[in-house]
């Protein structure tokens, strides 16, 4: 749900800046809703959402955005999603 709530915030902030926004400056503009801000990450509950490339640049931006949530469980289980500017959810782990 989170990463659906994200591809549409994405869609909004490109419509107003003509390229889309790095997971932080999203969740700023988003009042925190994503979660806590760590460096160039947020974290909300156990999952970790980064861009990929972590930092990428505004010309980048322009263009098209990959976004990972990665979560671990205790039993060395990592679960990793990946969101692309198309809207696009896909499994990536396990």
């Amino acid at each position: 749900a989170t990463l659906r709530t994200i591809a549409s915030s994405q869609a909004n902030f490109f419509s107003q800046n003509n390229r889309f926004a790095r997971i932080v400056e999203l969740n700023v503009v988003n009042r925190g809703i994503f979660g806590t801000t760590a460096g160039d990450r947020v974290i909300r509950g156990k999952f970790v959402f980064e861009m990929n490339p972590v930092n990428p640049t505004d010309a980048e931006l322009r263009n098209e955005y990959t976004l990972t949530a990665t979560r671990s469980v205790t039993d060395d289980t990592v679960y990793k999603y990946e969101l692309t500017h198309s809207g696009e959810i896909v499994q990536i782990l396990p």
